[in-house]
């Protein structure tokens, strides 16, 4: 059985590596495990900013620079989006860890 996953090739002249992804939906989750390195960063941006505290997903942070970001430390599913309202977006993550496994991502498409 192989390993489903889509992991991050940077080399000596790489900065970081990107996923763009245009969604519909209200909420973005994401399956991502450290592999060997625990404790780097993945950014998040929506459509072409970072994310405002309103959007926010609950594993969320900003840094003193105001990016948003998850801190990736162990396996399991990240909550990184949450907009008030249902619409299309563009998402961009970025991370500068090869240590990065991203397996899934999860949508939420209702909203109370």
């Amino acid at each position: 059985m192989s390993k489903e996953y889509s992991r991050p090739a940077l080399t000596d002249g790489d900065s970081d590596a990107r996923v763009h992804l245009r969604y519909t939906s209200s909420e973005v989750n994401i399956v991502i495990s450290p592999e060997g390195e625990k404790g780097f960063k993945v950014f998040i941006m929506q459509d072409d900013a970072y994310l405002a505290p309103e959007d926010m997903g609950d594993d969320v942070k900003t840094d003193t620079e105001g990016r948003t970001f998850i801190e990736v430390d162990e396996p399991r599913m990240y909550n990184i989006v949450k907009n008030g309202e249902f619409g299309t977006r563009r998402l961009k993550l970025s991370t500068s860890s090869n240590a990065c496994s991203l397996h899934a991502f999860t949508f939420v498409s209702c909203t109370v």
